[in-house]
């Protein structure tokens, strides 16, 4: 027999939070910089709430791939899962790639540790 839990109270974001949270970064995905579809983009809290992350200025503009991405992985987590996928060793399908196409890693910093950052508060 399935066991159900029931999901933690979380606040929705009003549409006056979401605009602030996206011109927090102006329009861009707090990780990989790409620009947003103000009707399509994800708000993802930096310390997962599951960690004791906050919301309020705990929360940035991601892209859907991103946010689904780094799920409840801390920035430092998300950061070495995406340095872990393409390694000097990697031998698979990233490796092929790297081989034929000379992929290197982009960056080391995520965009909003580059760009101005608004946070938006409360």
């Amino acid at each position: 027999m399935a066991v159900y839990r029931r999901r933690k109270y979380t606040t929705v974001a009003t549409p006056n939070m979401r605009k602030k949270i996206y011109d927090s970064l102006s329009g861009h995905c707090a990780y990989c910089g790409c620009e947003l579809d103000f009707e399509n983009f994800h708000i993802d809290h930096m310390i997962p709430k599951s960690k004791g992350g906050p919301n309020g200025a705990n929360r940035v503009p991601a892209c859907p791939l991103c946010n689904m991405c780094k799920g409840e992985l801390s920035v430092d987590e998300f950061r070495e899962k995406i340095a872990s996928l393409i390694t000097e060793n990697d031998s698979g399908k990233i490796g092929l790639l790297k081989k034929y196409y000379d992929i290197k890693p982009k960056r080391s910093l995520f965009y909003f540790e580059e760009e101005p950052w608004r946070s938006t508060g409360k």
